[in-house]
């Protein structure tokens, strides 16, 4: 099962992360320590419930899990990725993803959930708000339903578009376009006829400047929606950002 955060591509059995053509290998105990955190669901986690599940029967100091989560925080790029809850334990500060390992079949991603649904509508409220909290809000409640349900492909689109809309507003999204492409190319394995995962696959490419492709993938959007005048007026903004470059 590999894992994403922040943009970063967690893979244990390689013990590597990546984020672009970034790549940090990580020691056997910190992809450990993400793989608690993920079976935590954001739930803070108290140090004596790290020390036991990080190093099952093995006796370590408070040292060791101080020094394993200050190694995940230097890696990532990142020193609120974890935080520390007083008098309790640690907690992640970012949605942590659960990917199936695309080596293995065997694995299936998680079907339709109605919790997922909820969560996918409660982001788009946000989304379409405008007010930055509810942007930065946007990003994790998507984040959120693609981890509930991987195998959804609204919230994989909708999760996608929030790492794009990182990527454009916010400065740390910067490096996030080849995970925001993964998430659409995996909602588009799930539902190849999802328009707007077609129209959020076009800005992507646009953005990394593969304009010929992102303009393919806007015709098959348009050709999916023709009735969709939302989706008619993003393609239009996206078409003039082509035409008239910033």
């Amino acid at each position: 099962m590999q894992l994403a955060i922040d943009g970063w591509r967690v893979d244990p059995a390689a013990r590597e992360a990546r984020r672009g053509d970034d790549v940090k290998q990580l020691s056997p105990r910190a992809i450990r320590l993400l793989q608690v955190f993920a079976e935590a669901d954001g739930a803070v986690l108290s140090r004596a419930d790290l020390l036991d599940r990080v190093w099952p029967n093995v006796f370590v100091s408070d040292e060791s899990l101080t020094q394993v989560v200050s190694e995940v925080r230097r890696k990532l790029g990142n020193r609120e990725l974890i935080s520390t809850v007083a008098r309790g334990g640690y907690r992640l500060t970012q949605p942590l993803l659960r990917l199936a390992d695309p080596q293995s079949a065997a694995l299936e991603p998680a079907p339709f959930t109605i919790d997922a649904y909820a969560l996918c509508i409660e982001a788009r409220e946000c989304f379409q708000s405008g007010v930055e909290g509810s942007q930065r809000a946007f990003v994790d409640l998507s984040a959120e339903a693609a981890a509930l349900s991987p195998g959804f492909a609204d919230a994989r689109a909708l999760h996608g578009l929030a790492l794009l809309k990182r990527h454009i507003f916010w400065s740390e999204g910067h490096l996030l376009l080849e995970t925001a492409l993964d998430e659409i190319g995996a909602a588009l394995k799930l539902d190849p006829n999802l328009a707007v995962a077609h129209l959020t696959d076009a800005a992507i490419r646009v953005a990394i400047g593969m304009n010929e492709t992102g303009l393919q993938a806007l015709e098959r959007a348009l050709a999916l929606a023709p009735q969709d005048a939302g989706l008619h007026l993003e393609a239009s903004i996206l078409l003039l950002s082509i035409v008239i470059p910033a």
